[in-house]
């Protein structure tokens, strides 16, 4: 199934702005943007999320995607997240994780937030990252996917599927970042949208009879 199907960029960080407070709420710490991206703040989490429209539901075949560009990669120890929450005020839901060990060792992995603590609901799976790569998520009824864009290279599914039915319900889109050496740019996602219905049309050829 083609990701994302919901290709709105819903934030290109242009502009100048510490917090970043326009369409956007920070929970924790910083997120700021300057030269069209955003980064966090030096040596600790940064936690925003979108305050203009709730996506989904997720439920029965409905659900939310996200994505994002990593413009400058971190050669430090950082983390990266973008999560889809039912709950705000629990901080319950699901995210992604983007994690650089060392400037070397890159994973992803998908989580799941139980009053803000993550638990591994997959395993991880290894990527290279590069300036201008993308990753993203769906979470989809009860299944969360995990998507990654090498370059000018199409997106793909990587790591395992997890299945989980914890959370339901309308979701706010949700950006995390460690430290100030990422920057991101072109956030987007929303909705899930089901492909069209293919109908399937058949003729009967008689062979010279006729009914009457």
């Amino acid at each position: 199934m083609a990701f994302p199907t919901n290709t709105t960029v819903l934030d290109t960080f242009t502009g100048t702005e510490s917090p970043i407070t326009t369409n956007w709420t920070n929970i924790q710490g910083t997120v700021s943007k300057d030269s069209g991206t955003a980064y966090g703040a030096l040596g600790s989490n940064a936690t925003m999320y979108d305050v203009v429209t709730n996506f989904g539901p997720i439920g029965s075949g409905t659900g939310v995607e996200a994505f994002v560009t990593i413009a400058t990669r971190s050669t430090l120890t950082d983390q990266l997240s973008i999560a889809s929450i039912t709950y705000i005020a629990e901080f319950d839901g699901y995210n992604v994780y983007v994690t650089v060990t060392s400037g070397t060792n890159e994973t992803i992995r998908l989580y799941r937030l139980d009053n803000g603590v993550g638990s591994a609901i997959n395993d991880a799976a290894s990527i290279t990252i590069n300036d201008g790569d993308k990753f993203g998520c769906r979470f989809l009824g009860s299944s969360q996917r995990m998507y990654f864009k090498d370059g000018a290279s199409a997106w793909t599914e990587v790591g395992t599927a997890a299945t989980d039915a914890a959370y339901t319900g309308t979701a706010t889109l949700f950006l995390t970042i460690f430290d100030d050496v990422f920057r991101l740019d072109d956030f987007g996602g929303g909705t899930y949208i089901a492909p069209p219905l293919t109908v399937l049309q058949s003729e009967c050829v008689g062979s010279g009879g006729q009914m009457g």
